[in-house]
């Protein structure tokens, strides 16, 4: 796993960034900015889910972290897009979903 990140650091950040900002705009249900109070109003929602790491949750009140949709779906989008992708190459390792990959997913959501 590490040689894998390791190897191709800097386009896999890019990467799980891009796949992060395509996808947590519709698991966090944040409004489309498009005005000056909408960009108000996001603003608040992201604060309100950093503060805590409440962004990691299914809902803001679950006691089980990292069951979040959105946390999942990057997950699995970075890692089993299609039969080329490390996570089918590499069955083994990213079926016990490897610490690092679970960080790296969790910080690009952040």
């Amino acid at each position: 796993m590490r040689n894998i990140i390791e190897q191709r650091d800097s386009q896999l950040r890019g990467k799980i960034k891009d796949c992060a900002a395509r996808l947590v705009g519709q698991y966090y249900k944040l409004p489309v900015v498009g005005t000056r109070d909408d960009a108000e109003a996001t603003a608040k929602e992201a604060t309100r889910l950093l503060t805590g790491a409440k962004f990691i949750y299914v809902d803001t009140h679950d006691a089980n972290p990292y069951e979040n949709g959105c946390i999942e779906a990057v997950y699995c989008d970075m890692w089993f897009r299609d039969v080329r992708s490390e996570g089918v190459r590499f069955r083994k390792i990213f079926e016990k979903g490897p610490a690092g990959a679970l960080a790296l997913v969790v910080t690009a959501v952040r």
